[in-house]
């Protein structure tokens, strides 16, 4: 049961001659498991690694771990503490172990802003959409175009009514989708139905006016030569001006000259317009 050192010894006989030895006891370095590892780059990527590469001791070396692996290494592994037993050929052990971690889950979700008028109508490319996510790692990065261009910025202005397919990316290229609709509002639809003079009468015409869609109140004004001696429509409103259209309604413009070319324009709260100026 020696320790490692030196050990010498003197002989004598019985004549009292004597001899002298010794001998070295020596013993290997200490074992160490050296346990390393890598983890999850994505959440639930199962993906993470550890190896044991030990030192000191007298190889080989056999290996246990605490999923019953008896290899210095593993891989596709998921999130949690892998603990190994380093055993050499002399029977001397060592332990150590690695606890494989993972992002957080990333998670999206996106609002967005209607654009304010349809097509032809008036300004129909001021949509907005705003990407809010969490967990993954690192910086973030965000698409609105399905992952073709990434921003820092998670706000998208100056867009178009669609469908936008949004795509969130972390450091380590983990990604996350979602869909997000920018609306447009119901196009302003106009109408008109017109009674002319009877021949005889003068200054008996009329034009009702109807609309729908759009945003908030309608309005509609009108232009065209004046009716003497009224200056514009009996029942309606001088030139120019704006008279809003009742919900599910029209305004009634009488009193007007045949022969005559009256327009009408229609705009809704959001400044959107149909007709003519």
């Amino acid at each position: 049961g020696l320790v490692a050192g030196t050990y010498s010894v003197t002989v004598s006989d019985v004549n009292s001659c004597t001899a002298t030895g010794s001998y070295t006891v020596t013993q290997p370095v200490v074992l160490l498991a050296n346990v390393s590892g890598t983890n999850e780059t994505c959440n639930e990527t199962n993906n993470g690694t550890a190896a044991s590469a030990p030192t000191g001791g007298t190889s080989p070396y056999t290996y246990i771990w605490n999923n019953d692996a008896t290899s210095s290494s593993l891989t596709g592994l998921v999130a949690g503490t892998y603990s190994v037993t380093v055993t050499d050929a002399n029977g001397c052990t060592a332990t150590g172990s690695y606890t494989v971690t993972q992002p957080e889950l990333l998670i999206v979700s996106a609002t967005s802003t209607a654009v304010s008028c349809t097509v032809g109508q008036g300004t129909s490319n001021n949509g907005t959409i705003t990407i809010t996510a969490s967990g993954g790692s690192g910086a973030l990065q965000y698409s609105i175009d399905n992952g073709v261009s990434f921003f820092a910025t998670n706000v998208f202005t100056a867009l178009t009514a669609g469908t936008y397919q949004i795509v969130v990316m972390d450091a380590n290229n983990c990604q996350t989708t979602d869909t997000e609709i920018v609306t447009s509002p119901p196009a302003i639809v106009a109408g008109t139905c017109e009674q002319s003079n009877d021949g005889c009468q003068v200054n008996v015409g009329e034009i009702k006016v109807s609309a729908s869609g759009g945003t908030g109140t309608l309005n509609v004004t009108w232009s065209g030569t004046p009716v003497a001696p009224f200056g514009g429509p009996v029942t309606g409103t001088p030139p120019g001006t704006a008279q809003a259209i009742p919900v599910e309604g029209f305004i009634i413009y009488s009193g007007l000259s045949g022969n005559t070319t009256y327009k009408f324009k229609v705009t809704d709260g959001n400044g959107c317009m149909i007709g003519e100026n």
